[in-house]
């Protein structure tokens, strides 16, 4: 029976790894929507007067601090990773790490300052944050807003401080009948 036990192992652990790589390879072809998730602002179906303006905005020098607000699954998210797509720090504000994160922003802010490319700190999710933290985020934007870019995304404004509110512009998400229109139409192309 010893002489049965290794090869049976062997085979097994074949059998499981290949079962592993086949989940994997599975999963990939199923997450559809980072598959298909927009790579630039204009693939994303918004109003066209809040896209021409936010693809103007992405294109100044600094100083942008923006609220985007609206219902779940509108596009604030991938709006914001869209402005500056490789040196955007994401910050998703429903963990619990997420005021620890905000209170060492101010290092990575500083060393943000002293770089020729512009960043994006993004905190997703934002109306979840305690008014500490709000309080200190506030106090990041007023002292980094001319080298850094702030976005906060919430579904609910009225949950942050008018602290917060009053330093951004607001870009309220919303969908119309002819975005959702434009939204199976691009549906059935998938």
């Amino acid at each position: 029976m010893n002489s049965y036990a290794k090869p049976l192992n062997l085979f097994l652990g074949i059998l499981e790894s290949n079962t592993i790589l086949q989940t994997e390879k599975i999963m990939i072809q199923l997450d559809w929507s980072q598959k298909y998730r927009p790579r630039i602002i204009d693939d994303v179906i918004l109003p066209t007067t809040i896209k021409a303006s936010l693809e103007r905005l992405v294109r100044q020098q600094g100083g942008l601090s923006m609220l985007f607000w609206g219902r779940p699954g509108s596009g604030k998210t991938t709006v914001a990773q869209l402005i500056h797509p490789d040196h955007t720090l994401c910050i998703d504000c429903a963990h619990a790490d997420a005021q620890d994160r905000i209170l060492s922003l101010e290092r990575l802010c500083m060393q943000y300052a002293t770089e020729s490319t512009r960043h994006l700190v993004l905190l997703d999710e934002a109306d979840h944050l305690s008014k500490e933290s709000q309080l200190s985020f506030r106090s990041f934007v007023e002292r980094f807003s001319t080298s850094t870019d702030f976005v906060i995304t919430a579904n609910n404004p009225n949950h942050l401080s008018e602290g917060i509110r009053s330093r951004c512009l607001p870009v309220h998400f919303d969908r119309s009948e002819e975005h959702t229109s434009e939204l199976q139409s691009r549906l059935h192309l998938v």
